[in-house]
């Protein structure tokens, strides 16, 4: 029977009332039968209703009604119905999931080609949120009076940290949100209720820091939403994080979020929209991907923190799914201005105690001590910054009275005891280093966060640093070796054409003009390319004989149409003559016939001579080109030698 009772029920109910001309109710139940009935021209004519307004459109007419991207929906939709959803439709047998059939895949190709030529409905995805829109957003959120405001801050915040959906968001639970044993100043966060999740290893601990920007830091909007929240007693025991009004139904959460921003937000007369485009709640989304990839991230490194990892390949399967620098390398490039702990300041001794008790006690409550300390450090940061209204006054009152209340408090009453320190990161061998950029002024503290004396905190930060040089140093040094290997590379490739150029040049020395005897007459001549003067009737001066190691191919072609030595040119010896030297005469003349093959079909001699050096190699010697022109003339017997030397193929 067919499972009608999920969201893809309605798109099956529609395309059976059009195929029937019957109305079906929302839990009419479909039997096998009436499933496999279904043929791919009934949906083709569905679809097409759905996106030209007519079941039978002609080529002239354009998907003015509906998108591509909807008619991939239905057909997903119906598909998960399908008897034999796993099946390609076999239009000869007819049988198979209909919704896999060429006719509804052409369709939608047909569709999708109107569309690239503005000839179908106009797009409403969302677009990215630019910057500008982004901290509007944020400020627009602060500033409006509706208690929500905190949770929608840290929910947009978190969001584009994460790189997710509003629906991953509204599903992330409290217990998901871990301490850092690592770095002890950052949170873990597992979002395993993302859209691409389908297995454990999808879901791995990500890293949460702080930003150098307010607005873009998940560690102080996640602190003022859980005090705040926790404390009015509707987060007491909520098991999500992001539950407004203390719902624990995801999609009211998502639709309340959603509502919120449509209607105070984006909606708003203040709100300014920098370029045109239809924006929503995945809009942030887009924006936080969209923004790695700008400032240098690579799309493997984007993906996996957007968990849109997949395993495709069986190495996936052996591939240990927590990346951390990868991560927390795109994690540093969502803090705009610059990844930051927030540190106590030396001149005053703050308690861990202190800052449970009367910043974060009602976090305390509900998570570890470890992360209501980081969380704690971030909202005490923000209770001495201006922000107009945004802080609950009785939360602020609480913090400032409390802190007034210290004994031999050094600094001012609102003086903040809390200070940013930005961060790097950087990997080596698999392992992320996150080291602190500290300037001189940090140097003369005289305490720190964990109450150590000077001496040892100077060591302790001497070490840190050390660390960082020497992780920076294995850095370069791999670059190094890259850049070496790279000019290694370029070095070989100019040793070989320098190589090249030399026997090109020696080539050439080897057939210019040089002082040669005749062993006759004892006549020294400077040109042996030019053919010796005819010698008088009966006076045979010029022998017909061949030399006996030429070194190139290039000497040989000059041995046969002009002789060397002050020889007789080869193409002009008697058969007399060609008999006494027999031998080295019919072994040469293959190379002789296919030069001048060659030079007939349009090629210079000197062009024709490489070419048969190229073929069978420039470090051959003649005597081994000689004996392999002579096999591929028995090989390719009547076809004209070797494939590459035939004009026909030049």
């Amino acid at each position: 029977m067919g499972d009608n009772s999920n969201k893809y029920g309605v798109y099956l109910n529609a395309f059976m009332t059009f195929r029937n001309g019957l109305v079906y109710g929302p839990h009419y139940v479909w039997t096998q039968e009436e499933l496999a009935a279904i043929t791919p021209h009934q949906l083709v004519q569905w679809l097409s209703t759905k996106a030209y307004g007519v079941p039978s459109p002609g080529p002239d007419d354009n998907p003015t009604v509906g998108r591509s991207s909807s008619l991939e929906y239905y057909k997903k939709a119906i598909s998960s119905f399908m008897p034999h959803r796993l099946q390609p439709w076999n239009s000869i047998t007819s049988f198979g999931n209909p919704t896999r059939s060429v006719e509804v895949n052409d369709l939608i190709k047909r569709v999708k080609k109107k569309e690239v030529r503005k000839l179908g409905k106009p797009s409403e995805a969302r677009r990215a949120l630019e910057p500008e829109e982004f901290e509007q957003l944020i400020q627009l959120i602060e500033e409006n009076p509706d208690e929500k405001r905190y949770l929608m801050s840290a929910l947009n915040r978190f969001q584009f940290h994460m790189i997710a959906r509003v629906d991953d968001t509204a599903k992330f639970y409290v217990e998901d949100l871990k301490p850092n044993q690592q770095f002890t100043f950052t949170l873990l966060a597992k979002m395993c209720w993302s859209k691409n999740v389908q297995d454990e290893r999808d879901a791995p601990d990500q890293i949460v820091i702080g930003a150098m920007d307010r607005r873009y830091c998940p560690l102080l909007g996640l602190a003022v939403h859980l005090e705040t929240w926790i404390a009015s007693g509707k987060g007491a025991t909520n098991k999500f994080v992001f539950g407004f009004a203390g719902s624990e139904d995801p999609k009211k959460n998502k639709a309340t979020a959603k509502h919120f921003l449509a209607a105070h937000v984006f909606g708003a007369p203040a709100f300014h929209r920098v370029s045109p485009g239809n924006i929503g709640t995945h809009s942030t989304r887009k924006y936080a991907a969209t923004f790695a990839r700008r400032n240098g991230c690579s799309r493997d490194d984007t993906d996996s923190r957007g968990r849109w990892k997949k395993r495709q390949r069986q190495v996936d399967t052996y591939i240990e799914p927590t990346l951390p620098f990868p991560d927390a390398k795109v994690a540093a490039v969502l803090c705009r201005g610059g990844a930051c702990k927030y540190v106590m300041k030396g001149e005053i001794q703050i308690s861990d105690d202190w800052i449970l008790a009367y910043v974060v006690p009602s976090i305390a409550l509900r998570f570890p001590n470890s992360v209501a300390l980081v969380l704690g450090r971030a909202l005490l940061w923000a209770a001495f910054e201006d922000f107009g209204s945004y802080l609950p006054a009785g939360l602020l009152s609480r913090i400032k009275t409390a802190y007034n209340d210290i004994p031999d408090r050094t600094l001012g009453e609102n003086e903040n005891p809390v200070k940013k320190v930005l961060l790097v990161i950087s990997g080596h061998e698999g392992e992320v280093y996150i080291d602190e950029l500290l300037n001189d002024s940090d140097e003369e503290d005289d305490n720190n966060l964990d109450g150590e004396p000077p001496r040892i905190r100077r060591r302790h930060r001497r070490d840190h640093d050390i660390a960082g040089l020497h992780t920076q140093m294995r850095n370069l040094r791999r670059q190094n070796e890259q850049l070496e290997a790279a000019n290694e590379r370029r070095a070989n490739i100019s040793d070989a054409h320098l190589a090249l150029l030399t026997r090109l040049v020696r080539r050439l020395l080897g057939q210019a003009a040089r002082p040669m005897r005749n062993p006759t007459t004892g006549e020294v001549r400077i040109n042996i390319q030019v053919p010796p003067p005819a010698p008088p009737t009966g006076e045979p001066i010029v022998p017909a004989t061949l030399s006996p190691l030429p070194k190139t191919i290039h000497t040989l072609w000059l041995e046969y149409q002009f002789g060397i030595g002050g020889r007789k040119a080869a193409k002009d010896f008697t058969s007399f003559e060609r008999g006494k030297v027999k031998y080295n005469y019919h072994r040469r003349k293959v190379v002789w016939d296919v030069v001048g093959e060659l030079v007939r079909g349009g090629w210079t001699a000197a062009v024709a001579c490489d070419r048969i050096s190229e073929v069978y190699g420039q470090q051959e010697s003649v005597t081994n080109i000689i004996n392999r022109m002579r096999k591929d003339r028995i090989t390719y017997h009547g076809e004209g030698g070797h494939p590459a030397l035939r004009i026909a193929n030049l």
